[in-house]
C-alpha cells in the first residue's frame, strides 16, 4: 500500500473514531437537554447543544419524502467518498494533499454512518457569529470536511500562484 493510501486510511480512521466518541458524548450528555438552554462554552459565540439533522447542508433535500432522502444521501456518500479516493490517487504530489483529502473523507464517512444507523446526523456544537449574523449546528465530521476542503483549495491556489509566478519570471538565464 502506498504512503498516500496509508495516510488516507490512518487520518480517516482516527477522525472517524473521535467523531463517533464526540457524538456519543453528545447523545449521553446533551440529548436529555433537547429544546432547553445550551451549555455555554464562550458566551454569545459557542455552545454545546443537542440537535439532529435529517436534511443536508443548510436544509438541502429537507422537503424530499422520507423513503427517498436516505437513498439519495447514501448514494451521495458513496459517490463523494469515491471521488475523494480518486483525487488521492490522482494527486498532483502536493505534500499535504492526502491529509487534507483524508479529512474530507472522514467527514463523509462520519456523517454517512449517522445517516445509515440513525437516519439523521448528530450535531453537538452550536456557533453564533457576533450580532447573530449567522449560526450553525455542527459536529466534528462537518468541521473535518470544512477544514479539508479549505486546506485543499488553499494548496491548489498556492500551487497555481507559484506556477504563474515562475512562468512570468521566464526561463533562468544561465549565462551570467
Amino acid at each position: 500500500m502506498s504512503a498516500r493510501y496509508k495516510v488516507l486510511l490512518w487520518v480517516t480512521s482516527v477522525v472517524f473514531v473521535v467523531d463517533r466518541v464526540t457524538k456519543e458524548l453528545a447523545r449521553a450528555f446533551l440529548a436529555h437537554n433537547k429544546g432547553e438552554e445550551a451549555i455555554r462554552v464562550i458566551k454569545g459565540v459557542l455552545y454545546l447543544r443537542w440537535s439532529s439533522n435529517s436534511a443536508g447542508f443548510f436544509g438541502f433535500l429537507d422537503e424530499l419524502p422520507e423513503p427517498w432522502r436516505p437513498v439519495l444521501f447514501g448514494l451521495a456518500t458513496f459517490v463523494f467518498g469515491g471521488l475523494v479516493i480518486y483525487f488521492v490517487a490522482k494527486s498532483k504530489g502536493l505534500p499535504n494533499e492526502p491529509q487534507a483529502l483524508s479529512l474530507v473523507l472522514a467527514g463523509i464517512v462520519g456523517n454517512g454512518f449517522d445517516r445509515l444507523v440513525y437516519g439523521h446526523v448528530i450535531d453537538g456544537v452550536y456557533a453564533v457569529l457576533p450580532w447573530g449574523l449567522w449560526s450553525a449546528s455542527f459536529n466534528l465530521a462537518d468541521l473535518a470536511m470544512f477544514v479539508g476542503i479549505v486546506w485543499t483549495i488553499l494548496m491548489h491556489v498556492a500551487l497555481r500562484s507559484s506556477v504563474r509566478s515562475r512562468a512570468e519570471d521566464g526561463p533562468a538565464d544561465e549565462s551570467t
